[in-house]
């Protein structure tokens, strides 16, 4: 993060650079782009090849196959197109008027191996104005057949093809496509200025990047320089360029994520303290040992990992996953056990009435021999049995308080509560879960 901010403080105003100016600024800014470090990580949503772009023939006869193969009412909640790019030239231009100031914009292509149609239903006057007939044009978009069988491009994306695209494309070289917000277009970007823009940028700002993985990780993961992966994704040399710089970002992003996790764990574990516990409990080992059914491996190694946190005196935030009926409840009763022998009260938040007094039977049932005080603290409860149920909290007459939101109300004043447990925990918010923990 600090390196982040001191590339931040080291750039100039975008509208200073050669190419762009205030307008064209404003726009870059509406789409979250202020400084020269926010051009040079605007990276292209795709790439111009040889290689990949299709003709209009070729394009045909993958969407009568692919409309041979699915069914159109078998897939109409969802499209399974993929995005495709062609070059083809503009040979015609129609506007289409009717109703009341209703416009439609009709351009036809052609690639020498046949004939395509763009549809513009929206900012019509725009495309109007800025695409003459004789121009050569990328276009990007799902294409699909009409009813005649031609294909039809609806508001893809559009760019100009200039005769150094045309150059540089038949030499084999690969051209990013950025993508184009409409405020973008208003503004006069094209992708060839926009192109430009970002190479002039690259050349004057990259080297106040830093790189920001360490190394070995590089050496490891056989991965490119910070610099080298900005440079690869603006403008690859090859697909490989474009793979392997893509994987480090992705990578990366991962990396910082984990990493400020475990960061945020180690500081509750070192700045907050929990109770010390034994793990040995003659009231956990009654009720294992009575148990009509042998325990799986996940549940004693989960136990385990538990009864390890207990031991160590530092704060536990553990998620316990599994389907239902797989044995999380027991799991947790044997826990509870061991924190009601070490003599803490636990605690079970549910999300439902319903399902706090499942929870309330269900333990009430497997803890029927034992001496322990089993209490269910719900929201709509009369005065007087609450009243009673706040006293046994308070006195520590309660072993286990099962209840729902209303074990989080500021009335309750909890003995030595030692383990909670949330069950459906995503069903409460941060806020709600961290005030048990207070």
């Amino acid at each position: 993060m600090k390196n982040k901010e001191k590339n931040k403080e080291n750039i100039s105003e975008l509208q200073y650079i050669k190419g762009v100016g205030p307008v064209k600024a404003k726009a870059l800014s509406e789409c979250g782009i202020n400084t020269c470090y926010d051009l040079i990580h605007f990276f292209p949503r795709d790439y111009i090849d040889r290689d990949l772009v299709s003709n209009i023939k070729a394009l045909s006869v993958r969407l009568r196959q692919d409309n041979l193969i699915f069914q159109p009412d078998d897939f109409s909640s969802f499209s399974l197109k993929n995005e495709t790019t062609l070059i083809a030239k503009i040979i015609e231009k129609k506007e289409h008027k009717w109703g009341k100031n209703k416009k439609m914009l009709k351009l036809k292509l052609s690639d020498e191996s046949g004939y395509a149609n763009i549809i513009f239903w929206n900012f019509t006057d725009y495309y109007n104005k800025f695409y003459d007939e004789g121009e050569y044009v990328v276009v990007s978009g799902k294409p699909v057949l009409d009813d005649y069988g031609k294909i039809i491009f609806t508001h893809p994306e559009i760019e100009k093809f200039d005769e150094e695209d045309e150059k540089l494309y038949r030499s084999g070289g690969i051209m990013p496509i950025y993508r184009m917000s409409q405020a973008l277009r208003n503004a006069r970007w094209t992708m060839k200025s926009l192109r430009n823009v970002m190479a002039n940028v690259l050349e004057s700002e990259i080297n106040k990047i830093t790189e920001t993985l360490p190394d070995y990780i590089l050496k490891h993961e056989n991965f490119p320089t910070k610099k080298d992966t900005i440079r690869n994704l603006h403008f690859p040399n090859s697909h490989d360029d474009i793979a392997i710089s893509k994987r480090r970002m992705k990578f990366e992003e991962i990396f910082y994520f984990q990493l400020f996790l475990a960061m945020r764990q180690n500081k509750v574990k070192v700045k907050e303290n929990g109770y010390v516990m034994n793990p040995k409990s003659p009231r956990a080992r009654k009720l294992y040992d009575s148990l009509p059914f042998e325990l799986t491996n996940d549940q004693k190694k989960v136990i385990k990992e538990i009864a390890n946190d207990f031991q160590s005196g530092r704060p536990m935030n553990r998620l316990l996953q599994g389907d239902v009926g797989s044995g999380k409840t027991i799991v947790a009763i044997l826990n509870m056990l061991v924190a009601i022998d070490n003599g803490c009260q636990t605690a079970i938040m549910a999300p439902t009435e319903i399902l706090a007094e499942q929870h309330f039977n269900t333990i009430k049932g497997l803890l029927k021999d034992t001496d322990l005080q089993i209490v269910l603290l719900l929201g709509g409860q009369k005065k007087k049995i609450r009243a009673n149920i706040l006293e046994d909290i308070s006195t520590g007459k309660t072993n286990i308080i099962i209840g729902t939101h209303a074990l989080l109300e500021t009335d309750i004043e909890y003995n030595k509560l030692g383990f909670v447990i949330i069950d459906e925990q995503h069903r409460f918010g941060v806020a709600q879960r961290a005030n048990l923990k207070k």
